[in-house]
C-alpha cells in the first residue's frame, strides 16, 4: 500500500473523530484492522492520527493565520491539520509529499473547489515555517493553551493546582507519545523468559516503574508477537498497575472490583492472588462483562466472576462480604492525556462536579461491601483536587468507621512528600514528578470494632 492510501486511512479516522465524535483510539484500531496496511504504513497512520489530534489547537492556529474565512468543512479542516502536522512535525516527509498528497485527498473527497485553498495554505505554511506563529497571543494562559494544544480551562486548572513550572512540564509530557508498557502475566511466564522472547523478536525490554512491568522499545506491533497471542503479557499503563497493586490482594482472599471493565486491574489482582481465591468484577453494561470474561480466559485466569452491578444503587446481598474492595471510579481522565490524545478535546470543566457526585455515590455504596478489618481502595486516573484529595477528605468525614491505611508502596516512591502521603494512606502520581500517567489512590481500612 502506498503513502497516499495510508494518508487516506488516517484522514478518514480524523474526519470520523471530527464529524461523528468517534473515539480516536477505537476508530484507529478499526482502521488498522480493516486497512490491510504494511507495518510501515500502520506506523504512518498511527503517527498522523495521534499527532494531528494531539496538536490540534496549534495546527488550527497556524492554519487560521492564512485564512480569511475560518468556517471550513470538517474534511478540509482535517486535511489541512494533517498537512500542517507533516510540514511542522515530521521532518522525514518531503514538503512536496505533504502538500501534493493533501491536495489529492481533497479530490478523493470530491471537493475539488477547495484544492486551491489547501494548496495555498500549505505552501504558505512551508514558506513561513521560520515565523513565530504565536506572537499575536498576549494572554499567557491562552498562549500556553495554543502552543501546547490544550483547552484553556485545563491549562488554568493545571497552573492553579501545580504552579506554572510543573503545569508546563505536565502539558509537555502530554504531548509526547506514551511509552509502550506491558505487565507480565506471572501465571504463565516470568520476567527473564519474557524479556528473552521479546529481545529475540527485535524489541528492547527494560524493567518498568511498576511491579512486573516492562518498558518496550523497537518497531512493530506487540500484538503480532507469539508471546502476546499466548497471553504472556498485557499492555497496561504502570500507574494503573500500581493502583491495583496498592490494594494488596493475597491468595485465597475475596476481592471486589466495582468498576472493573475492561479488566486490567482485575487481572493484576488475580495474578497477585496467584489465581487463588475469588474476585467479583462488576460494571454496569453486559457487553463490558464479556470483555472481562474474554480477557481472563486469554490470560488463563479462573478466579474471576464477572457480573453486571450498578454501584449507584444498594447491593444488599454483598454487604460486608469482601476482604478488599477496589473502586476505580469514573473520572475526568486528565492523567491519561498522553495515552489518549483526544480526551483533552472531549472533556469540559462542567464534567468535574457531575463526576464528583457520581464518585461519592459509588464510593458510599461500595464501602458497605467491605468486611470489618477489610481494605477499601479509591482510585482515579485524573489530576483534579475535587476528584482526588477532596474525595478522600469527604469520605473520612462521612464514614468514621474507616481509617486511612498505608498501601505499602514506600520502596517505589522514596521522595519525602510521597512517603508522608503514603503513611497517611494516599498518593497522587503525576507525570512531572513520577514520569508516568497521572493517577490518584486513597486506601482505607474498615475498623474491626
Amino acid at each position: 500500500m502506498n503513502d497516499m492510501n495510508a494518508r487516506k486511512v488516517a484522514s478518514d479516522v480524523l474526519i470520523r473523530v471530527e464529524k461523528e465524535g468517534a473515539y480516536s483510539h477505537i476508530a484507529l484500531k478499526e482502521a488498522l484492522r480493516e486497512g490491510n496496511l504494511s507495518p510501515r504504513d500502520r506506523g504512518l497512520v498511527t503517527e498522523l492520527v495521534n499527532g494531528t489530534i494531539r496538536n490540534r489547537a496549534t495546527l488550527d492556529h497556524v492554519v487560521d493565520s492564512f485564512l480569511k474565512k475560518r468556517n471550513l468543512r470538517p474534511e478540509i479542516r482535517s486535511v489541512l491539520r494533517m498537512g500542517v502536522y507533516q510540514l511542522l512535525y515530521m521532518n522525514k516527509i518531503p514538503v512536496s509529499a505533504a502538500v501534493n498528497e493533501s491536495v489529492k485527498l481533497v479530490h478523493l473527497y470530491r471537493m475539488n473547489s477547495q484544492k486551491g485553498l489547501v494548496n495555498a495554505v500549505l505552501r504558505n505554511v512551508d514558506r513561513n515555517r521560520s515565523r513565530d506563529f504565536f506572537s499575536d497571543l498576549t494572554d499567557p494562559v491562552r498562549k500556553l493553551a495554543v502552543t501546547t494544544s490544550h483547552p484553556e480551562w485545563m491549562v488554568s486548572l493545571f497552573i492553579r493546582r501545580f504552579g506554572p513550572e510543573n503545569a508546563q512540564r505536565l502539558l509537555e509530557y502530554n504531548n509526547r507519545p506514551a511509552p509502550s508498557v506491558i505487565r507480565i502475566n506471572t501465571l504463565r511466564t516470568d520476567e527473564a523468559t519474557l524479556r528473552r522472547e521479546l529481545e529475540e523478536a527485535g524489541f528492547t525490554a527494560e524493567p518498568g516503574p511498576a511491579p512486573q512491568t516492562l518498558v518496550l522499545g523497537g518497531r512493530g506491533s506487540v500484538n503480532d508477537l507469539r508471546a502476546y497471542r499466548e497471553g504472556h503479557f498485557m499492555v497496561q499503563s504502570p500507574s494503573s498497575v500500581l493502583a491495583a497493586v496498592a490494594l494488596g490482594a493475597r491468595p485465597d482472599e475475596t476481592i471486589l472490583d466495582c468498576c472493573a471493565a475492561p479488566g486490567g486491574k482485575t487481572f493484576v489482582l488475580a495474578q497477585d492472588m496467584k489465581d487463588r481465591g475469588t474476585i467479583l468484577a462488576t460494571d454496569v453494561h453486559e457487553h463490558k462483562m464479556e470483555l472481562i470474561r474474554k480477557g481472563a480466559a486469554f490470560l488463563g485466569i479462573t478466579c474471576v466472576d464477572a457480573q453486571v452491578r450498578d454501584w449507584t444503587r444498594d447491593q444488599p446481598d454483598l454487604e460486608q462480604r469482601y476482604d478488599r474492595v477496589l473502586v476505580d471510579a469514573p473520572c475526568t481522565g486528565l492523567g491519561m492525556l498522553s495515552k489518549r490524545p483526544d480526551l483533552r478535546w472531549r472533556k469540559e470543566q462542567g464534567d468535574i462536579p457531575r463526576l464528583v457526585g457520581l464518585q461519592r455515590n459509588i464510593l458510599s455504596t461500595a464501602s458497605r461491601s467491605v468486611r470489618p478489618g477489610g481494605i477499601l481502595l479509591y482510585s482515579t486516573c485524573t489530576l483534579t483536587q475535587e476528584e482526588n484529595g477532596d474525595q478522600r477528605q469527604w469520605f473520612l468525614e462521612r464514614f468514621p468507621d474507616f481509617e486511612p491505611w498505608c498501601p505499602g508502596l514506600e520502596e517505589m516512591f522514596p521522595a519525602g512528600k510521597d512517603q508522608e502521603d503514603l503513611k497517611n494512606g494516599h498518593l497522587e502520581i503525576t507525570p512531572f514528578a513520577h514520569g508516568m500517567e497521572g493517577f490518584y489512590l486513597a486506601v482505607f481500612r474498615r475498623r474491626s470494632t
